[in-house]
């Protein structure tokens, strides 16, 4: 496997990340259940042990999400969303501008989260998050299991707030802040990034994590009478690795 090095994963392992940066995302399990903490932060340590080349960076737990969905990336994203978009001439304007798409956004939030009361309350919700993998930009853990399926019935609710539904129209608050609409990411699959590359690894290392994962990992099942937790955060530092004061709104789903 050809690895993809990760300019932006290098900052962060080195505690120089990128500056200037501005993102908007939905994201789920974030904080991610405590109940995987152990077990992902013991694989953590021993793919620390088999990087011989020190070119892998792991994320820290407090790290780990789903996304839902991305309003505007942190990078690269176009006009008054761009990372690079603020000089001193139209400083005011722009962060006036992201603002009013904050707020827009959270109306929506709101709107998507709310219906969801009464529509899906269950008595009992699981969750499996099934063996890590890796890929040529990225480790990955899947969602293998949800069982109330939350993230496809806030994803389905979101693109029809955000035009992107067969039929659809964008909300008039997005209207009004003149939101690009090809800056809207909405994946196809439900998981949790947790590794980049910042060099290049070892020739043995792709059969090492495999190994690894095979041998050492164990699927995180956890079944609990509270569902889902959404949040809608400013991601001011890459991945994620933001602090509770960039979690602008948070709804549990069904409540």
């Amino acid at each position: 496997m050809q690895f993809n090095q990760d300019p932006i994963a290098r900052g962060l392992a080195n505690g120089n990340p990128e500056d200037g940066v501005w993102g908007l995302v939905v994201v789920a399990l974030n904080p991610f259940p405590e109940v995987a903490r152990e077990p992902y932060e013991a694989f953590a340590r021993q793919i620390n042990d088999i990087d011989k080349n020190n070119a892998v960076y792991v994320y820290p737990f407090s790290a780990l999400h789903c996304t839902v969905a991305t309003i505007t990336a942190f990078h690269p994203t176009v006009g008054y969303l761009s990372s690079g978009a603020v000089n001193e001439n139209n400083k005011e304007e722009v962060i006036q501008k992201r603002n009013d798409l904050m707020h827009a956004s959270r109306v929506i939030f709101d709107r998507v989260m709310e219906p969801l009361k009464t529509e899906t309350k269950h008595d009992t919700y699981k969750y499996t998050f099934g063996k890590p993998t890796i890929s040529p930009n990225a480790g990955i853990m899947f969602l293998a299991d949800e069982s109330a399926d939350e993230i496809t019935l806030v994803r389905k609710r979101l693109a029809v707030e955000f035009g992107i539904a067969e039929g659809s129209t964008m909300a008039p608050e997005l209207q009004e802040c003149d939101y690009p609409t090809d800056n809207y990411i909405q994946p196809n699959i439900k998981h949790t990034s947790f590794l980049r590359y910042v060099g290049d690894p070892d020739a043995e290392f792709e059969a090492n994590f495999k190994r690894l994962a095979d041998k050492h990992w164990h699927d995180v099942t956890w079944t609990c009478d509270q569902a889902m937790t959404f949040t809608l955060a400013n991601e001011l530092v890459p991945y994620m690795h933001i602090s509770d004061v960039h979690r602008l709104h948070r709804r549990q789903f069904g409540t």
